[in-house]
């Protein structure tokens, strides 16, 4: 049994050796417990000089991660992980385990192992909400051929929760000493894009000290996106990473039941976009309500055609806006809506919008080259 002043927990060893000369280890032992965690069939060989290597293989290994974190964050060279992360809760359970690489050097060791989570709490500095994963399923594999060779995690629909956001993850993260290459699949019921962006933030203020870019591929399925205010469901998309920039391959976007197809590339601060509706026959009633949050007397229904597009920071987007929609109304009465009272008073159409007509057809063409225009077919009495 050994103590330690960097845990409360002892650690026992049943049934191994040890050995040690000058600044290497050799280690063996059947058994290894410390707390509720157990190693089985442990064996540790390290040279704690300057240049020294670490390598580890166990045939299974059940870890509480609340006992063990506290001891991992006193490990040289992860002071990242102390400034992001609080605790780390829950069971993590691995087979077949391999750890390689410089022993100074965390970011660079190579991992072989098939991992099982179960109930794990990651509770960071930078999100009010936990990172909770329920239960999931990894896969770590490296190679043995070089010091640069690189290690693949794989994601075998591993469920992530944030609050009251929650996704589905499954593909695979590959970091070698070249690049970070993600092939992902994502999808969820909910996502708030302001949870996004925090980690976004946090993992590129980390990746100023790691020069890899990240490139691959994500294939998003988002029954609802939130940027505040605007909420779109459902959001259908391909993303393309490289070093370059972000693009966005737009399949669905919808918004108030309108749906928008297009893309977006994002290059630092800057972004361009390209967005052409696809709205045919769609009720006036349920658009206009999510519009304008009003109880509009109405009927009928509209086509939406045209483009729009920009490129722009993205606070200056509104105002870089430019295209050309053309929207037609049928077969509809409008008896009381304050958003067309205003769409119509900018138009000069106050008078004829006053008279609470009933209209058979409605166009309205706005241009980037000259001023809104309106066409209005009546009724036959």
């Amino acid at each position: 049994m050994i103590t330690s002043a960097l845990s409360d927990l002892p650690l026992t060893l049943i049934n191994g050796r040890i050995g040690w000369e000058s600044s290497k280890l050799d280690f063996q032992v059947a058994r290894a417990s410390q707390g509720q965690s157990e190693i089985q069939n442990l064996s540790v060989h390290g040279d704690w000089s300057y240049n020294g290597d670490l390598e580890l293989r166990a045939d299974s290994a059940l870890i509480e991660c609340g006992e063990i974190f506290p001891q991992l964050v006193s490990v040289a060279g992860l002071a990242s992980l102390r400034e992001d992360v609080r605790g780390i809760q829950g069971t993590l359970s691995a087979s077949n385990v391999s750890l390689k690489g410089p022993i100074q050097d965390p970011g660079r060791w190579r991992i072989q192992a098939v991992s099982e989570l179960k109930d794990i709490v990651v509770t960071t500095t930078f999100l009010d909400d936990p990172i909770e994963l329920p239960v999931g399923r990894l896969t770590f594999a490296g190679t043995d051929a070089s010091e640069a060779g690189p290690t693949a995690l794989r994601l075998d629909s591993t469920r992530v929760r944030i609050g009251a956001d929650e996704a589905v993850l499954a593909g695979d993260i590959v970091l070698s000493a070249a690049d970070i290459t993600l092939n992902l699949d994502i999808t969820a019921e909910a996502v708030d894009w302001n949870k996004v962006e925090k980690i976004s933030d946090r993992m590129a203020t980390r990746r100023k000290a790691d020069s890899r870019p990240v490139r691959g591929h994500l294939n998003l399925r988002l029954e609802r996106l939130v940027i505040d205010p605007v909420h779109l469901y459902p959001v259908y998309a391909d993303v393309q990473l490289a070093a370059e920039g972000t693009r966005i391959e737009i399949e669905r976007a919808s918004f108030c039941g309108m749906t928008f197809i297009g893309r977006m590339a994002f290059d630092g601060p800057m972004v361009d976009a390209y967005l052409v509706p696809v709205v045919d026959v769609m009720p006036l009633d349920g658009v206009v309500s999510c519009l304008s949050e009003e109880k509009s007397l109405f009927s009928g229904s509209f086509n939406l055609d045209g483009h729009l597009s920009f490129t722009a920071l993205r606070e200056d987007i509104v105002r870089e806006l430019n295209g050309r929609l053309t929207f037609v109304a049928e077969d509809g009465t409008i008896r009381q809506s304050i958003l067309f009272a205003r769409l119509f008073s900018l138009l000069n159409l106050t008078e004829i919008y006053a008279e609470n007509s009933r209209i058979s057809a409605v166009r309205v063409s706005t241009t980037d080259a000259r001023p809104p225009s309106l066409r209005l077919g009546r009724a036959k009495s």
